[in-house]
C-alpha cells in the first residue's frame, strides 16, 4: 500500500499530544543553526537531535560540525561528543576553560586563540543505531548501517553495515550477508518518498527472500531527486545540548523556498506543533503534497 499524496490525514491526538506533534517533523531533514555552529540530522532521525553534546568554540565561520543520513536510531542514555578533544601531544594542552572567564579575559588575542577548542565533526550515515550508553567521540565517522553496542565508545572509524562493542569500540562481525547489503544500497530507503514508505517492509522482505529483483522493487515506489529539509535556529542547553528554537527557513536540497503563497503553507502547517490542539493535519509529505518536491 502507499498513502495518498494529496490527502492530509486527521488524527485525533487526545492525551498523546505532547508525544506525537513532533512526528510532524519526521519524513524531512533537519538543519539547526546555532550561529556558526550547524547541525545535520536526516529523515528519520529526529531522536538524535538531544543527544550531541557541543564542547567546542564556535567556528570562524558557518560548519557542518554534525551530520546524520536518514533512519538514524540513539538511545537516550547515548552521547555523540562534538569538540572536546585536548592537545594531548602538545605541553599546553589545557583549553581555555581551566583558567576561567575572568583570567581568559585578560589574555591577548593570540593566547586565546592557541588555547581554543575546536571540533572536528561527527559524520553518521544512515541507518546508524547507536545502542544504550554508547558514546561517539569527536572526528569520527560511523557509515551506513553500522550499529554500536551498548556501552561502547566509537573513537575512529566504523565501517558499513559493521557490529561495533567495546571501549574503545572494535569491529565484532559484519552484520549482513552481501545480498542484505546489495539490496540495502541498491534499494535505497532514505530517498523513498513518505507516501510509499508503508509499502517498504513488505517490499525488503520479499528482496529477502528471493521473490522481488531489485529492479522491480524499485518501481514499486517513488524517489526523490532532492530532500526536503527544515531550517530551525538552535541554543546552547545548560548541559552544552542543542535546545531547538522557531523555524528559519525551508529547503528543497540546497534550493531555499522563497514563494511567499508556499512559505505560508508550509508555516501554518509546522505552526501545528506550536501549541496543544486535540487534532491535527498530516501529511507523509507536505512539501510534495503542495508540488514543490
Amino acid at each position: 500500500m502507499h498513502l495518498s499524496r494529496d490527502t492530509y490525514y486527521n488524527f485525533d491526538l487526545g492525551p498523546t499530544f505532547d508525544r506525537l506533534i513532533g512526528e510532524l517533523y519526521y519524513p524531512y531533514e533537519i538543519e539547526v543553526r546555532m550561529r556558526n555552529s550547524i547541525f545535520l540530522f536526516g529523515r528519520f532521525s529526529v531522536g538524535l537531535i538531544g543527544r550531541p553534546v557541543l564542547l567546542a568554540e564556535q567556528p570562524r565561520s558557518p560548519t557542518i560540525l554534525f551530520r546524520s543520513g536518514a533512519f538514524c536510531e540513539a538511545h537516550p542514555s547515548s552521547k555523540i561528543i562534538v569538540g572536546g578533544e585536548h592537545r594531548v601531544s602538545s605541553v599546553s594542552h589545557n583549553s581555555a576553560g581551566v583558567y576561567g572567564k575572568l583570567f581568559s579575559h585578560l589574555f591577548s588575542e593570540e593566547q586565546k586563540e592557541s588555547l581554543k577548542n575546536e571540533a572536528l565533526g561527527v559524520t553518521l550515515g544512515d541507518g546508524v543505531i547507536l545502542s544504550a550508553d554508547t558514546t561517539v567521540v569527536d572526528g569520527v565517522r560511523i557509515a551506513e548501517g553500522a550499529v554500536l553496542a551498548a556501552g561502547a565508545v566509537a573513537v575512529g572509524a566504523c565501517e558499513a553495515f559493521g557490529l561495533y562493542g567495546g571501549v574503545p569500540a572494535r569491529w565484532l562481525k559484519q552484520r549482513l550477508s552481501p545480498r542484505q547489503i546489495e539490496i540495502a544500497t541498491q534499494f535505497d530507503l532514505a530517498k523513498v518518498r513518505g507516501h510509499y514508505l508503508p509499502a517498504t517492509a513488505g517490499i525488503l522482505r520479499d528482496l529477502e527472500h528471493g521473490d522481488l529483483s531489485i529492479d522491480a522493487a524499485r518501481g514499486m515506489v517513488d524517489y526523490m531527486d532532492a530532500v526536503p529539509r527544515i531550517v530551525m535556529a538552535g541554543t546552547r542547553g545548560a548541559n552544552n545540548e542543542i535546545v531547538l528554537g522557531g523555524i528559519e527557513a525551508f529547503r528543497v536540497g540546497e534550493r531555499t523556498i522563497t514563494d511567499p503563497a508556499h512559505e505560508g503553507t508550509l508555516r501554518a502547517y509546522f505552526d501545528q506543533a506550536r501549541g496543544p490542539r486535540g487534532t491535527i493535519q498530516w501529511s507523509p509529505d507536505i512539501f510534495h503534497a503542495i508540488g514543490i518536491a
